[in-house]
């Protein structure tokens, strides 16, 4: 009889491709009436912990390691499902996003967000007042910054998404970052990432390339205008007409439209509405990879204290907002 049983159950989840553990009526693929117990779940961060690979394919081997991204949430139906990020906390909680960066030292100072060349525009990322529970932006409960050097070599993409949320990739004197880690940040903006890349006369031009643009980055002008109805010029900071002058510092990068890669969206023309130089852009169908043509944009001597009340402030943090949106806080 209990055979029977089996088969039965056998049977019925081959033509309905549902399974009920303790109920007839499975509502779902399987529908369990009852408390389930695991007894092996892989730990955070453990070596060796399971059979899946970052892709999702089978490694035939127990060799991968178990790296949590996602946390699991039910419903009041008891189905489900999960939720991205790892804080314990739930409803309408917030929590502290990381902010990556990436960059070689340039006149004694690290030129990417984050960085030590930006310490004006960190403040106001940093300010309750702005990004916070309480604040203008106030998804998050505030911004944190990590410098990375030598030791992204050691992560998967997967592994870096579960580290930071937002990565900076700024400027190096005479180097770059190689493509090997440039396609590992490509693919943490696939996990759902967001990445933001800062040019500089013909620099970062691996990292146009990696992510799907064409040729050099090239030697520019160092004020970009913005687009009008585009990324910047509205949102929770305050609108910014169309055709607003964006300062960078120093020298600029040039890239032209015919560079960019398909399903970019262009924020800001470099040099003036009537040229073919893409200033500020976002690259590839999610949006979720933003350049700007001169790192100098954020270290602008109009860019100052934690109050943001120019133009220029405006926009930048029009973006941030952006940004951070994209991150499905």
């Amino acid at each position: 009889m209990k055979k029977e049983s089996i088969l039965a159950i056998f049977l019925f989840a081959m033509t309905s491709a549902q399974v009920g553990i303790n109920t007839k009526n499975p509502t779902e693929i399987l529908d369990i009436n009852g408390t389930e117990r695991v007894r092996d779940l892989p730990k955070h961060q453990a070596a060796n912990a399971i059979f899946t690979k970052p892709d999702g394919s089978y490694s035939g081997n127990k060799d991968q390691t178990f790296i949590a991204t996602r946390r699991v949430v039910a419903d009041a139906n008891g189905v489900l499902g999960y939720m991205d990020g790892l804080s314990g906390e739930t409803g309408n909680s917030r929590r502290n996003i990381t902010i990556g960066y990436s960059a070689g030292l340039w006149d004694g100072n690290l030129y990417a967000i984050g960085g030590s060349g930006f310490p004006a525009f960190n403040s106001q990322l940093q300010n309750k007042l702005n990004y916070g529970a309480n604040g203008i932006y106030n998804k998050i409960s505030g911004i944190d910054f990590l410098q990375f050097e030598g030791q992204i070599n050691n992560y998967t993409a997967a592994q870096l998404k579960s580290i930071v949320d937002v990565f900076c990739i700024g400027v190096t004197p005479g180097a770059e970052l190689d493509t090997t880690v440039l396609t590992k940040i490509r693919d943490f903006a696939e996990l759902g990432g967001v990445v933001i890349i800062l040019l500089d006369s013909g620099r970062n031009t691996q990292a146009l390339q990696v992510f799907g643009g064409s040729g050099n980055v090239g030697n520019g002008t160092g004020v970009s205008y913005s687009t009008t109805g585009t990324t910047g010029s509205n949102g929770i900071f305050g609108n910014v007409a169309g055709n607003t002058a964006i300062f960078g510092a120093q020298t600029a990068g040039r890239v032209s439209y015919s560079q960019l890669p398909p399903a970019s969206t262009i924020l800001a023309t470099e040099g003036g509405a009537g040229t073919s130089f893409a200033g500020i852009w976002t690259a590839r169908t999610h949006g979720r990879i933003l350049f700007f043509w001169d790192e100098g944009v954020f270290r602008y001597s109009g860019i100052n204290g934690t109050y943001i009340d120019t133009d220029q402030e405006k926009y930048l943090h029009n973006i941030m907002a952006y940004a951070l949106d994209k991150l499905n806080l």
